[in-house]
């Protein structure tokens, strides 16, 4: 899903694509339940709209019963898209704070760790 939400960037804009094969855990409300993360970053080798990408993002999922996509800035106000998937997955995509990079953010949905692993590994 990352990849594709990275195939949004306009290819004259769309340098390197950095996807982390592994990722660490992150305690979900219920305890012992934990939710994996990934993140890809999408170098950029120009300047892009990031408003107008983000429209592109949220579009691309327009009308499908399986994701739903959303405007969520941050606090600060800088623009963030947010998708969730039907099977608790979720993505948050952003410009980087200067402005060089495209950022996906995913968690999967919580799950309970297999009896014997420590949730501090990397996965």
């Amino acid at each position: 899903m990352e990849q594709e939400i990275a195939a949004l960037v306009p290819a004259e804009a769309k340098g390197h694509i950095d996807q982390n094969n592994t990722g660490p855990l992150l305690s979900c409300r219920r305890e012992g339940d934990y939710s994996w993360t990934g993140r890809t970053v999408v170098a950029l080798l120009q300047p892009v709209d990031i408003d107008a990408l983000l429209d592109a993002v949220r579009n691309h999922f327009l009308g499908r019963t399986d994701y739903v996509a959303e405007d969520r800035p941050f606090h600060d106000g800088r623009p963030r898209t947010s998708i969730r998937g039907a099977d608790g997955e979720s993505y948050f995509v952003h410009m980087s704070h200067d402005s060089q990079r495209l950022e996906i953010n995913s968690f999967s949905p919580c799950f309970a760790l297999s009896q014997g692993l420590w949730p501090g590994g990397i996965y």
